[in-house]
C-alpha cells in the first residue's frame, strides 16, 4: 500500500468511532431522507479553503477544498461520503477531472474500488461495534462493504462552478442534492438521473444546454426557482413525482416537457420562456400554476391533461398558443391573460369552469370548438380582431366584453349573458345546430327553482346595457332574455327561427309572442321557469320589475327591428304587446296632472282592444261590426223612421249604411227621422273602419 494510503488509514482509524456513529444514524431507507447532524452543521458558517482567494468549503477535518486538497485528503473525503457522510463541495470550482473523481464516488456499481478506497471503507466500518448498533445492523453494513455498495449521503454543490461539461447522467442521488446558485459553464447532463431526496437548483445558471430528460424526482420534489437556462432545456419523459417550483425561472432557449409527469403541485409563477414552450402530452396530477408567466414564443399544450386546478392568471402569450385536445378535469382560469397571436383550443375539454375574465385577444381569430361542463366566462374581455367562438357550455357570460371587429358566436346548450357587451361591427349569435366534436354535453337539468332542462338551442338571458346595433340573432331561445337598457334595439336583427315566450295557456289572453319583462311585470300567474332569470343573474342585475311604460318602449323598439327584417307576423305580436302595456300604463297612472289624459287614453285603447284586437284580429273586428249592425237595426226599427218598417227592412238599411261612406243607402218609401240620421252617420263611420281593420288583420295573417 502506498505511503499516502497509509497516512489516510491512520487518520480514519483515529476518527472511526465518530464516523461509525454517523453512519448508523442514517436510515438504510434513504428515500425517506431526514437531515443528519452533519447537515445541520452544514447550515452553520462554513470553513473556507485556506488557499488565498478561494471561497470554497474546506474538506471536513482538513484545511483545503476538493479543488486544492492533497490526493490522500481527497480519497479520505470520498471514502467518508461513501460511508454515509454528506459530500460538501459548496462554492467549489469543479474541473472535468475533479468531477470524474466525484462521479466515481457517486456511482453505485459493482466496480472494484481502488486499494486505497477499499482500505478506507473497511477501516471506517471496522469501528462499528455493539455500543453503536446491534448485530443485525453491523452485519448489514459489513455486507454492503463486502459488495462495495456503501450508503450514499447528501451532496452539496451550492455555489459550485462546473468549468466543463457536467455529466451526472444515470446517477442516483438517494438523499438531498443541493445545486443552489451553481454555475454550469458547459453542458449539464442529468439524463436518466434519479433524485430520491430533496433536489434544489434554485438560482442555478446553465450557460449551455441542460438535459434532464427521463430524470426521476422522488420524495420531496424539486426546486428550480430563479434558475437561468441560457440554452435549450429538456425535461422530456421526466417523472417529477412530488411538487416542483419554477417560480421566476428564466428559459432563454426552448423548454420541452413532452410526456413529462408531474405528481405534485407545479408552479411556473413569474417564469419567462423566451423560445418555444412544449408541454406535449404532459400529465399534471395536482394543481398547476402559471401566474404572470411570459411565453415570448410559441406555447404548445397539445393533448395535455390537468387533473386538478389549472391557473394561467395574467399570463402573456406573445406567440401562437395551442391548447388543442387538452383536458381540464377541474376547469381552468385564464383571467387577465393576453393572447398576442393565434390561439387554438379546438377539442379542449373543460370539465369545470373556463374563466377568461379580463383576457385580451389581440389577433386571435378563433376560440374553439371546445366543451365546457360549467361556466365559460368572457367578462371584460377584449377581442381586437374578428373572433369566431364555437362552444358547448352550461353558462356563457360575456359581460362588458368588447368585440371591436365583430364576432361569430356559435353556441350550444348554454345560457348566455351579454349584458354590457359591445359589438363594434357586424356580429352573429346563433345556435350550433351541427357539432364537429365527438364530445358534447347532454341535456342538462338546471338544479334551481326554475326546474328547466337545457336544449341544444342556446338561451340568451340578457343583453342589458349592450350595444347591439350590429348584432344578429339566429336560432336562439329568447324566453328569458332581458332587453332593458340595450342600445340600438331598433337595429337588432332577430331571425324568425328564434324562440320567443308566449302568453300562458288557459290564461284568457290571446296567444302571442311576448318578452320576459312582461311576464315578470304581470307576476306569478305569468312567470314560469322558462322566462325566469337564473339566480346568479338576478343577484347581479337586480330583480325589480319594470314599469308598463318601459316595457312598452321595449316592445316598440323590437317591433321596429322586426319590421326592418320584413317580419310582419312577429312585428304584429310585438305591436299587440306594446299596445297592451300602454293600456295597462294608462289604467295604473295615479299622477293628478296626467290623470285626465290617462283616462282618455285608457278609453280609446280599451275600445281599440275590444273592437279589433288593436287592428290585428280580423274575427274580432267582424264580430264587433255584426253586433253594431244588429243593435242599430233595432234602433232603426223603432226610432229611425217616421213610419213603422219591418225589422228586416231596418237590418238591410243598416248593412247598406255600413258600406255606404260615399253613397246614400236606399230608403225608398221610408222617411228617416233625426234619430235615424244620427244612427246612419255612426254606421257610415264605423262600418268602413271595422272593415278596413279586418282587411289589415287578414293581410298580416296572410304574410305569416
Amino acid at each position: 500500500m502506498s505511503a499516502w494510503s497509509d497516512r489516510a488509514s491512520r487518520r480514519i482509524a483515529a476518527s472511526s468511532v465518530d464516523l461509525a456513529g454517523r453512519v448508523l444514524r442514517r436510515s438504510t431507507k434513504l428515500a425517506g431522507y431526514a437531515m443528519t447532524d452533519l447537515e445541520h452543521e452544514l447550515a452553520e458558517p462554513q470553513k473556507h479553503c485556506d488557499v488565498s482567494g478561494c471561497p470554497a468549503t474546506a474538506l471536513r477535518g482538513g484545511t483545503r477544498c476538493f479543488q486544492h486538497a492533497a490526493k490522500d485528503d481527497l480519497y479520505y473525503a470520498v471514502a467518508r461520503f461513501r460511508a454515509g457522510e454528506p459530500l460538501d463541495a459548496r462554492n467549489t470550482t469543479i474541473s472535468p477531472e475533479l468531477l470524474a473523481t466525484l462521479r466515481d464516488a457517486l456511482t453505485d456499481s459493482d466496480q472494484e474500488p481502488s486499494p486505497a478506497e477499499a482500505t478506507l471503507s473497511t477501516l471506517a466500518l471496522m469501528s462499528i461495534t455493539t455500543p453503536y448498533g446491534d448485530e443485525a445492523q453491523r452485519d448489514a453494513y459489513t455486507a454492503l462493504a463486502a459488495n462495495h455498495k456503501l450508503p450514499f449521503a447528501a451532496v452539496f454543490f451550492s455555489g459550485a462552478t462546473f468549468t466543463g461539461d457536467a455529466d451526472f447522467g444515470g446517477l442516483t442521488f438517494p438523499a438531498r442534492a443541493d445545486f443552489r446558485n451553481a454555475v454550469f459553464e458547459g453542458t449539464a447532463n442529468f439524463r436518466y438521473a434519479t433524485f430520491n431526496g430533496r433536489t434544489d437548483f434554485r438560482g442555478a445558471v446553465f450557460h449551455c444546454e441542460a438535459n434532464l430528460s427521463r430524470t426521476t424526482f422522488n420524495n420531496r420534489g424539486a426546486e428550480f426557482s430563479r434558475a437561468i437556462f441560457h440554452e435549450d432545456t429538456d425535461f422530456v419523459e421526466s417523472s417529477i413525482n412530488y411538487g416542483v417550483n419554477y417560480n421566476h425561472t428564466t428559459f432563454e432557449g426552448a423548454a420541452e416537457f413532452t410526456d413529462t409527469y408531474f405528481g405534485g403541485e407545479v408552479s411556473f409563477n413569474d417564469a419567462t420562456i423566451s423560445d418555444d414552450a412544449v408541454f406535449l402530452k404532459v400529465l399534471f396530477s395536482a394543481e398547476a400554476y402559471f401566474g404572470r408567466t411570459a411565453f415570448s414564443s410559441g406555447a404548445h399544450f397539445h393533448d395535455t391533461i390537468f387533473h386538478d386546478t389549472a391557473q394561467f392568471i395574467d399570463v402573456a402569450f406573445s406567440g401562437d398558443t395551442y391548447f388543442e385536445g387538452v383536458t381540464f378535469n377541474e376547469g381552468a382560469e385564464f383571467a387577465g391573460t393576453t393572447f398576442g397571436r393565434h390561439i387554438d383550443f379546438s377539442g379542449a375539454d373543460f370539465r369545470g369552469d373556463a374563466g377568461f375574465g379580463s383576457a385580451t385577444f389581440d389577433r386571435a381569430r378563433r376560440l374553439g370548438p371546445l366543451v365546457v361542463d360549467g361556466r365559460l366566462v368572457l367578462d371584460d374581455c377584449f377581442f381586437g380582431d374578428r373572433i369566431n367562438i364555437e362552444v358547448a357550455a352550461i353558462v356563457m357570460s360575456a359581460r362588458a366584453a368588447i368585440f371591436a371587429s365583430g364576432a361569430s358566436l356559435r353556441v350550444r346548450w348554454a345560457e348566455i349573458a351579454m349584458d354590457g357587451a359591445d359589438f363594434g361591427r357586424a356580429s352573429t349569435l346563433s345556435g350550433a345546430t351541427t357539432w364537429r366534436l365527438e364530445s358534447d354535453l347532454g341535456p342538462v337539468c338546471i338544479a334551481d327553482s326554475r326546474h328547466i332542462t337545457l336544449e341544444p338551442r342556446p338561451r340568451l338571458i340578457t343583453i342589458r346595457g349592450a350595444h347591439v346595433t350590429a348584432l344578429s340573432l339566429s336560432d336562439v331561445d329568447l324566453s328569458a332574455c332581458r332587453f332593458f337598457g340595450a342600445h340600438g334595439l331598433e337595429s337588432l336583427s332577430i331571425e324568425t327561427n328564434c324562440r320567443w315566450p308566449h302568453t300562458p295557456p288557459r290564461s284568457g289572453h290571446l296567444d302571442r309572442e311576448t318578452i320576459a319583462e312582461e311576464h315578470h311585470r304581470r307576476g306569478m300567474s305569468w312567470h314560469d321557469g322558462a322566462t325566469q332569470a337564473p339566480q346568479w343573474l338576478a343577484s347581479r342585475d337586480g330583480n325589480e320589475a319594470l314599469h308598463f311604460a318601459q316595457i312598452a318602449a321595449l316592445y316598440r323598439a323590437l317591433r321596429k327591428s322586426r319590421e326592418e327584417d320584413k317580419d310582419e307576423a312577429g312585428a304584429s305580436d310585438l305591436y299587440y304587446g306594446e299596445m297592451e302595456m300602454r293600456r295597462h300604463h294608462a289604467a295604473t297612472t295615479r299622477v293628478r296632472r296626467g290623470r285626465v289624459r290617462a283616462l282618455s287614453d285608457l278609453a280609446v285603447l280599451t275600445l281599440y282592444w275590444a273592437g279589433s284586437g288593436y287592428g290585428l284580429k280580423a274575427s274580432r273586428s267582424l264580430v264587433t261590426l255584426a253586433l253594431i249592425i244588429a243593435i242599430t237595426s233595432v234602433g232603426l226599427r223603432f226610432y229611425g223612421f217616421k213610419t213603422d218598417p219591418t225589422y228586416t227592412r231596418a237590418l238591410l238599411y243598416s248593412i247598406e249604411s255600413t258600406s255606404g261612406l260615399f253613397r246614400m243607402p236606399n230608403a225608398s218609401g221610408l222617411e228617416i227621422s233625426y234619430a235615424g240620421e244620427f244612427i246612419q252617420i255612426v254606421l257610415r263611420l264605423l262600418g268602413p273602419l271595422l272593415i278596413g281593420l279586418s282587411l289589415l288583420a287578414l293581410r298580416a295573417r296572410v304574410k305569416r
